[in-house]
């Protein structure tokens, strides 16, 4: 395994931290949607497409948690919890960590299905250039190792 620095350099392609700050934008955009159905007094709210279905599935199914006399919503917790998580995706996959956009890749693909759910087509179509893009910062991680892997192999020679 590749260990990379924490700041960014030009170790780590340019194509990987764009493909890593996919993970941010999804999950900055999932925040303000959670925010705006959280808000909504009437139940029908603007939302970005590129954000993650799961967080408004939570936000209309999920109850509340009641701990002693405080109710907090679920839906608060797992909005924050998601949006954490693919903040911790962002960084480690600009990190040039190949589990990061591997394990975020495959649960924004599980999001996609969301999509098929709600049948936006616009939703789905952002889903596929996120995922796309992840996966083109992903292969340019690969092609790092492989190469660092190359020349290690060459030096011992």
């Amino acid at each position: 395994m590749v260990r990379f620095s924490g700041r960014r350099s030009s170790r780590v392609p340019r194509r990987a931290i764009r493909g890593a700050w996919w993970f941010y934008a999804i999950a900055v955009l999932s925040a303000i949607n959670g925010v705006l159905v959280a808000t909504s007094n009437t139940g029908h709210t603007t939302t970005f497409v590129a954000g993650l279905g799961f967080v408004e599935v939570a936000d209309e199914f999920v109850g509340d948690i009641h701990i002693g006399s405080v109710s907090i919503p679920l839906c608060y917790v797992l909005d924050t919890a998601a949006v954490g998580l693919f903040f911790i995706f962002g960084r480690y996959a600009a990190r040039g960590r190949r589990w990061a956009f591997i394990i975020g890749g495959l649960l924004y693909l599980l999001d996609t299905t969301t999509c098929f759910a709600s049948g936006g087509l616009l939703a789905l179509g952002i889903h596929v250039l996120a995922l796309f893009n992840i996966g083109l910062g992903f292969a340019a991680v690969q092609d790092l190792c492989t190469a660092r892997a190359d020349a290690s192999a060459y030096r011992r020679r």
